[in-house]
């Protein structure tokens, strides 16, 4: 049985891939996941500066890991207007942002799992379709939920 919380919500607010990123820092605060919004918000912009966690047809994946974990964690964001999210070569816009929290002493265990069971699941067109069609947080959270159970 996977541990990791997931939660979804509806963000109204983003209208950047940054606000966007602090917007998941001051969520995971409040659902008391970290400790500190500061260091969650530094190590998910130093990932999206290794390289894009924008995927496929409006989904990214923001990821961390980082000291100020306290709960292994998944946050499912909805933005009510797509975000223009930066890549190697241009933005995409995104819909559905899907961010990984992980512990730093995790030493990427779980953290890997559940990045490749995401990755695996929006590898089916189907399950991206479903994904973007889906508007209810608690329906989100099924989903994304169900996915980290599959084997």
């Amino acid at each position: 049985m996977n541990q990791t919380r997931v939660v979804a919500f509806y963000d109204e607010e983003s209208k950047t891939s940054r606000q966007a990123i602090e917007m998941l820092a001051q969520k995971a605060l409040g659902y008391g996941f970290v400790d500190d919004t500061s260091h969650i918000y530094s190590a998910l912009v130093a990932r999206e500066e290794v390289g894009s966690t924008a995927l496929v047809r409006g989904i990214c994946i923001p990821h961390a890991r980082c000291e100020s974990v306290l709960v292994p964690s998944i946050l499912i964001s909805r933005f009510s207007q797509p975000i223009q999210w930066p890549q190697k070569n241009g933005s995409c816009d995104v819909e559905v942002a899907i961010c990984l929290l992980m512990p730093e002493g995790d030493r990427g265990t779980n953290h890997l799992k559940n990045l490749s069971k995401i990755a695996r699941f929006l590898s089916d067109e189907e399950h991206i379709d479903q994904l973007l069609s889906l508007k209810d947080p608690s329906s989100l959270e099924n989903l994304i939920s169900d996915a980290l159970e599959d084997e």
